[in-house]
């Protein structure tokens, strides 16, 4: 009876909470946030998007901001295009006959043409909003470099930095705009760094209406304001009578993202030199190899973040590792196996779900930790006493 009447004033709380009027917000962007996500495809940064979307508020970037994502995308672009055609150039040397893909069908103009039109589509839908450089700003720009007056530092990006921040600074005055909060990574010349989630008080001689969070998740999961726009009624309620606890987490592993997981660990072969997964220093001809990634435990606390109808989940997933020293003779070429041995990692993971336990997307990896190293001591043991 006592669970019974906790969940119906649960729901009473929830259908309040529901129906009170939203405070506008007003989310200005930095180049932090879309250098690696110009699409905004990442779990909290997607949230965003929806957000906008549902709730018709936009986001806004300066032009400043677009523009260098826009040039960080097109390089980025050209690097991993130049990388793939390079690999399956030297690929094709490994195969018997000429290989059908030595180059990739998309090229750097495709990609481009890709990203216009994303950034057309969601300013057309006042999803975004840039902002454009004021000229009157160039005579503060002009002293501020001089006078090294914030967000002007000893770096080469800080005359953009402080395009940005003018420009936000003058939108928000004009338009006498509250509840603004700047979300970037440049803590250094943006923030106070004694106090969290503060403007650097040279900044704040400008204007005292920003907030700042470092990233889309941070401000997500800590504004306060934000929750009347991210809490949906019918998900907080299924919230609260299913638990997402180890076990729910550990299930999805199992039986949803194990291929996944495979795939993120097994990639440390490529990505990690496989050496730092053991305790010893290699020797001779000795190589490591991954034999096996096997799931060991998903941490205690788990953290949900709700918005609208879907619910972030974040976590820290725990492996085990079996990993093999093999040796080579070289009189005949032969590979043997001196011994296996299991290292143990963890990695930080995230995805969304929605409330019906079966739409799940966007598994992503962050954080790829060694917790302890397999143990070949013997080796040297060995390698001792046959001396």
């Amino acid at each position: 009876m006592v669970y019974v009447e906790l969940v119906y004033r649960y729901r009473l709380f929830v259908k309040l909470v529901s129906h009170l009027e939203k405070e506008p917000i007003h989310l200005f962007l930095d180049t932090t946030l879309t250098y690696r996500d110009p699409f905004f495809k990442k779990n909290y940064n997607s949230q965003l998007i929806r957000l906008s979307q549902i709730h018709g508020f936009p986001l806004f970037m300066s032009k400043v901001v677009y523009d260098e994502t826009r040039n960080g995308f097109e390089n980025n672009v050209i690097k991993h295009i130049s990388g793939l055609e390079k690999a399956l150039s030297e690929l094709e040397i490994y195969y018997p006959l000429k290989l059908n893909t030595v180059k990739i069908n998309c090229t750097k103009e495709d990609f481009m043409k890709e990203f216009d039109e994303f950034y057309e589509d969601i300013i057309e839908k006042k999803i975004l909003e840039i902002i454009e450089f004021d000229n009157d700003l160039l005579p503060i720009l002009v002293e501020r470099s001089i006078k090294r007056v914030k967000p002007f530092s000893e770096k080469k990006q800080e005359f953009r930095d402080a395009i940005t921040w003018l420009s936000y600074v003058k939108y928000a005055e004009d338009k006498d705009l509250f509840n603004c909060f700047l979300i970037t990574q440049n803590t250094s010349d943006f923030c106070d760094n004694k106090i969290k989630n503060t403007i650097h008080p040279e900044l704040l001689k400008d204007s005292t209406r920003f907030s700042h969070y470092v990233t889309s998740d941070d401000i997500l999961k800590n504004e306060p304001k934000l929750e009347t726009y991210t809490a949906s009624a019918d998900i907080t309620e299924w919230l609260a009578t299913n638990e997402i606890d180890t076990d729910f987490i550990q299930d999805k592993f199992e039986n949803v993202f194990a291929k996944q997981l495979l795939e993120e660990f097994m990639n440390y072969e490529e990505n990690h030199f496989l050496d730092s997964l053991i305790n010893i220093d290699l020797f001779g001809s000795m190589e490591v190899r991954i034999n096996s990634v096997t799931l060991a435990g998903i941490s205690e606390e788990i953290t949900t973040t709700i918005v609208k109808d879907q619910v972030v989940i974040n976590g820290d997933v725990f492996v085990d590792i079996e990993v093999s020293i093999d040796e080579s003779e070289d009189y005949s070429n032969r590979v043997y196996t001196i011994g296996s041995e299991t290292a143990q990692m963890v990695s930080a993971f995230i995805f969304t779900m929605g409330k019906d336990f079966v739409h799940i997307e966007s598994l992503e990896f962050d954080n790829l930790n060694i917790i302890e190293r397999a143990d070949f001591t013997f080796i040297y043991e060995d390698y001792l006493s046959e001396d």
